[in-house]
């Protein structure tokens, strides 16, 4: 995935290797809305992909998932229909 740095949290992360959780939601033409969550997170490799003096930092980064033991899985959709219960 490649991210954007609000600041140095999640760089952080990847030095003392903690466990993240990553989370992103996707509506369709449809407004049908998906979340997905990653709730247990290892950041293996990053590279910086710096622009230049004054620009914005990106980073590329690759992670593995984990079963997490709280909710038992490694990957959660949860699907919500824009017209709502039926």
């Amino acid at each position: 995935m490649t991210v954007f740095f609000e600041d140095q949290t999640l760089f952080n992360d990847f030095i003392n290797h903690e466990t993240v959780a990553l989370a992103f939601s996707i509506t369709d033409a449809e407004a049908v809305s998906y979340y997905w969550t990653i709730p247990a997170v290892k950041l293996d490799q990053d590279q910086i992909a710096p622009g230049g003096i004054d620009q914005d930092v990106f980073e590329n980064v690759e992670f593995t998932a984990f079963r997490d033991a709280a909710t038992k899985c490694m990957v959660q959709v949860d699907r919500f229909s824009a017209t709502g219960p039926v």
